[in-house]
């Protein structure tokens, strides 16, 4: 990777190597520490006597506090400056991995996921917002390839690092190390963030009226995102005469986005609850409906809404945040119902079901890398592309698991479908990251980032808890493994054929607009 100076106006030249690198360690941090909790969950529950509820959320917390502060901190990091947010997300983050690490009971270590979930929601957004900002063109999408290989890598990595530490270090000091690897991580990020990331602090202003400046297409002292074929970037127009005023971050907003993915989240984090409880979900649809018309009439009367509305109205991203969200939905859940199957029936050990998954990792991480070569040539086509491979691994992997069932070949053939399941998601997930975030202004980068963020979150919350539910039901009512592990497959490749459909439809509208 080299140096790529770009100049945003009114900036001096910025190292975006030195901004990758600094934005990728917390990244990869953060991904480690949520990869490694399965391989920990088995262990931590003697050692804190903890039940399967107080497991849960050790899980649950993270995922819940995650998504309740992204959409708000990139709001913030948007209006004010990302650097400083990115670097109490990192600070919040290391400071609760070292209560994760010191913790006494259960109690103590699910507060110190919710305050790791706190971090990782305040700086995930800024990540897209910075990447957004400093990088264009072909530099932005091979920005975005990277953040996919960072993913991968740590995704893959996770387990192996938390069995090694487990193996080595006994159990209850092997859990508590997993946590505090990521104290070094930690304070390397904010080293390098404050030593490398260009301090980029701004005043929310007004005009002469009041009316805060901006609007849809440019604010003072950014750039309109007006990218030509040639990765150029137009400067923005002169914004009219400003004075400062109060930060205005929409507490309204806040409050009814906060409201409302808890309420859809939380009956499918918190599995096993009272039935009562999945009436929040149809609450969470009315009030993001609420929260879509309050944030439209905010825009009205001329102050800024913590969700610009102008996003919503391009149908590219419109339409990248339905695939990614779909997406997320079956593509996560795979790797849930396959260790299930591989150990709960078959009768393998963990580290079988990682070396299943391995190759996927592997091949996501270089496919991403090429992918982000061909994107912005080849745009919602690659897409497609990715998603029909997906469909081929998973019609291959129900096809062979009739052959591993009866014994005929070993476990170790599944590699070969996972291998082409890493591969399409290197073509999809990056890909359309940056073919979504494309048509936005850059002054909203942070806002668009969580909210293609919350949308994987909301998407593999919901995944995760129907697709092995459907596998359970199954096993429960037909006591047969193999139909059920086939039937969550075909779910899943159903959500896949679903966004494949959403893919197709954005690819008539790049058509249209060529």
């Amino acid at each position: 990777m080299t140096d790529h100076p770009v100049t945003p106006a009114a900036e001096p030249p910025v190292s975006t190597a030195r901004v990758l690198t600094t934005l990728m360690v917390p990244l990869f941090m953060a991904l480690l520490a949520l990869s490694v909790i399965n391989v920990a969950l088995p262990v931590i529950g003697p050692a804190l006597e903890a039940g399967s509820t107080g497991l849960q959320w050790v899980v649950s917390g993270y995922a819940l506090s995650f998504g309740l502060l992204l959409v708000p901190s990139g709001r913030l990091g948007d209006a004010t400056g990302r650097k400083r947010i990115f670097l109490a997300g990192v600070a919040v983050f290391t400071a609760g991995a070292v209560i994760a690490g010191l913790a006494q009971s259960i109690e103590m270590l699910n507060a110190a996921r919710v305050v790791q979930g706190i971090g990782s929601g305040m700086l995930n957004p800024q990540t897209f917002g910075l990447i957004q900002k400093y990088f264009r063109g072909a530099a932005r999408a091979r920005a975005f390839a990277t953040m996919a290989t960072t993913v991968s890598v740590a995704t893959a990595s996770g387990p192996l690092v938390g069995g090694l530490l487990i193996e080595t270090l006994s159990d209850d000091l092997g859990w508590r190390a997993m946590f505090f690897v990521n104290v070094p991580l930690g304070v390397i990020a904010l080293v390098l963030g404050q030593r490398w990331l260009p301090d980029d602090r701004a005043l929310p202003r007004t005009d002469r009226d009041g009316h805060d400046v901006g609007g849809s297409r440019a604010r003072a002292g950014t750039l309109a995102y007006l990218e030509d074929d040639d990765d150029t970037v137009v400067p923005a127009p002169a914004a009219p005469p400003t004075r400062p005023r109060r930060l205005d971050v929409d507490p309204v907003g806040i409050v009814l986005l906060g409201a409302a993915v808890l309420s859809v989240m939380l009956p499918f984090l918190n599995r096993g609850a009272n039935p009562a409880m999945w009436a929040l979900v149809p609450l969470g649809v009315a009030l993001l409906g609420a929260f879509a018309w309050w944030e439209r009439r905010y825009e009205r009367i001329g102050r800024p809404p913590l969700v610009n509305p102008e996003i919503f109205r391009d149908p590219a991203f419109r339409n990248g945040m339905i695939i990614v969200s779909i997406y997320f939905m079956g593509g996560t859940s795979l790797w849930i119902v396959m260790p299930m199957y591989l150990q709960f029936h078959l009768g393998y050990a963990p580290i079988d079901s990682a070396l299943v998954s391995l190759p996927a990792s592997i091949c996501a991480a270089v496919s991403a890398q090429v992918a982000g070569r061909f994107v912005l040539r080849l745009g919602r086509r690659l897409v497609i592309g990715g998603f029909c491979l997906t469909l081929t691994a998973l019609a291959t992997f129900i096809l062979l698991a009739g052959l591993v069932e009866s014994g005929a070949v070993g476990y170790l053939i599944f590699m070969a479908p996972a291998a082409l399941m890493g591969t399409a998601q290197g073509m999809t997930i990056s890909p359309n990251q940056t073919l979504t975030v494309r048509a936005v202004d850059p002054a909203y980068g942070g806002v668009a980032g969580s909210i293609i963020s919350l949308g994987q979150r909301m998407g593999t919350a919901i995944g995760t808890a129907v697709v092995p539910g459907v596998l359970f039901w199954i096993v429960e009512s037909q006591d047969d493994w193999l139909l059920a592990f086939r039937a969550a497959l075909g779910l899943i490749a159903a959500l896949a054929a679903g966004a494949l459909a959403f893919s197709i439809v954005d690819r008539r509208r790049e058509k249209r607009c060529a």
